[in-house]
């Protein structure tokens, strides 16, 4: 049916030792119950809960990568959120100088309106220019601190008119 083809072993290759079938034999049957008892042991270890070695640092590599791949999706997640929140409170800053701002443009608005009104132009002229109607007279009192003492300046030379110098 099937030719078989004559194999041997690679160490009787090139050499013409005379083999013994039954020695031959016996040792190919040790070796194999070796190896079916090498296989039964390790499936004992595995059912008892005990890794090879490989196994034990394969799993931790996994675990390893599984952690890598975990803290970098927080990372990103808690920089997401440091960035929301960063954006809210801008937008609340910005809301509250929308609100001032507003508030500056409706007190300019109404002063606008008052500009041409002569009752306006008048409180301004007294306050800014200090200016005063004839007859009236103009109290200058010195500038106070919150002590209570006058503030004097040392060099009184520019409040003399231009061409006078001081003593």
């Amino acid at each position: 049916m099937f030719k078989q083809k004559k194999r041997r072993s690679r160490e009787f290759k090139n050499s013409d030792k005379v083999i013994d079938l039954k020695q031959a034999r016996e040792e190919r049957r040790e070796r194999r119950k070796q190896a079916v008892n090498k296989k039964q042991n390790k499936d004992k270890r595995n059912v008892s809960g005990e890794l090879s070695e490989r196994k034990a640092n394969k799993r931790n590599r996994k675990r390893l990568i599984y952690f890598c791949i975990i803290l970098g999706i927080m990372l990103v997640i808690g920089v997401s959120i440091f960035n929301v929140y960063s954006l809210h409170k801008e937008y609340k800053d910005i809301e509250a100088q929308n609100k001032a701002l507003k508030e500056q443009k409706q007190d300019l608005a109404e002063e606008l309106g008052n500009v041409n009104k002569p009752e306006y132009v008048e409180q301004q002229a007294r306050e800014q220019l200090k200016m005063v109607k004839p007859g009236e007279v103009l109290y200058v009192l010195p500038q106070t601190n919150t002590t209570g003492a006058s503030i004097v300046p040392r060099d009184n030379s520019h409040l003399l008119p231009a061409g006078e110098a001081s003593d």
